[in-house]
């Protein structure tokens, strides 16, 4: 029984390293980012996903929690890709010509990845438009991840007041 359920999270840790690396291929494409500039370390995107599980199973065995909120797997994904940094520059002329997307690469692709998540979630509730962020709002959020220390719980409040706002409109 325990090695079934093992079985099954490892399927699925893979299963979503996987839709980590074609949603870093659709930011790089929707951003026109080239590609032969960054590189993304899949074995980091494993690791970010496996750290990712761990957190959701301390949720399920201490809280008794059946499933988790959008905004919870968007904090928890959001913290451990900015952790890991699974995205690198690899030609340095890219830090002359975009010195912010370069410094804040990995930031933006987390932010990209969360936001992709919870807008999922409010269109299945009928939520046409997505979260939207002010420039500003964006640029504080962007150097927090960066340089401040932010639990994947507070992202998690973050999103949920970022979801909340959206809703409200």
């Amino acid at each position: 029984m325990v090695t079934v359920v093992m079985e099954e999270a490892v399927d699925k840790s893979e299963m979503t390293a996987r839709i980590l690396l074609k949603s870093y291929y659709r930011f790089l494409s929707k951003f026109r980012l080239d590609k032969s500039i960054y590189r993304v370390d899949f074995y980091a995107l494993k690791d970010v996903e496996k750290r990712y599980y761990r957190d959701v199973e301390r949720l399920n065995m201490f809280h008794r929690m059946n499933g988790i909120s959008s905004q919870k797997v968007a904090g928890y994904c959001t913290y451990w890709l900015c952790k890991l940094r699974p995205i690198s520059v690899i030609q340095n002329s890219e830090y002359a010509n975009r010195p912010n997307t370069s410094k804040f690469v990995n930031e933006c692709f987390a932010l990209y990845v969360a936001f992709g998540h919870i807008n999922s979630d409010l269109d299945l509730r009928g939520c046409a438009s997505g979260i939207i962020l002010d420039d500003d709002t964006l640029d504080s959020f962007l150097y927090s991840l960066r340089y401040r220390v932010v639990s994947g719980d507070a992202l998690a409040i973050m999103f949920d007041m970022a979801r909340k706002r959206t809703l409200a409109k």
